[in-house]
């Protein structure tokens, strides 16, 4: 298991550059907009090397060679959830630097609103990671970009049209109860999609 996680970062680490440069170009953009920008950017953006990790996989046929060693299907897909996970939180420790820095910069204070809101971006790394991992698996990485994309556009969708339907937004206490309960929330998630992933894996031709 720590095998296959090394290799994604072996694969990987040409990507460390483009983070640091983002992670000063979202820091200058802050300084002059809202922390949330580079929290949820930052997030986000490394959150999803989860799933471009497939793209080195596919090049080089990884998954062929792999299964022609002692190593299952099963902890193919365990390998890379775990992966997700790390790269959700190094987004989420790298935005809280980042956002504490811009925050010291500013002369402004670092108070629990910055914890809520970093908090949140993981959550939503950790729900993107969850449905990007199945589709990419069944779909494949070009394919399973599309569905993502079209994922991602329902809910947003969803919020314009109740907003302009006059619907009323959730109000600080549903936010904050929401948030105390999202844990549950986030561990069923991630564990149904890993049933899934590993039940799509499993009767995948490879």
């Amino acid at each position: 298991m720590k095998g296959l996680i090394l290799k994604d970062l072996y694969n990987l680490k040409s990507y460390i550059r483009y983070i640091l440069v983002a992670m000063l170009v979202f820091s200058v953009i802050s300084m002059f907009n809202e922390v949330a920008f580079i929290a949820g950017m930052l997030t986000i953006m490394i959150s999803i090397l989860s799933v471009t990790s497939f793209s080195y996989d596919q090049q080089s046929k990884w998954d062929r060679y792999a299964l022609s060693l002692p190593i299952s299907k099963t902890q193919i897909v365990t390998a890379k959830y775990l992966l997700g996970g790390i790269f959700a939180l190094t987004g989420a420790v790298l935005s809280f630097v980042c956002v504490t820095a811009v925050q010291l910069l500013r002369h402004q204070p670092i108070d629990m609103g910055i914890v809520v809101l970093v908090y949140a971006c993981f959550a939503a790394a950790v729900l993107m990671i969850s449905i990007m991992l199945p589709l990419t698996i069944k779909f494949g990485v070009e394919k399973g970009r599309i569905m993502i994309l079209l994922v991602a556009f329902i809910p947003a969708i969803l919020v314009v049209l109740l907003s302009k339907a006059g619907v009323a937004m959730p109000s600080d206490a549903q936010v904050m109860f929401l948030i105390k309960l999202s844990p549950a929330i986030l561990a069923v998630v991630a564990f149904l999609s890993y049933l899934i992933s590993c039940g799509v894996y499993g009767r995948k031709e490879i």
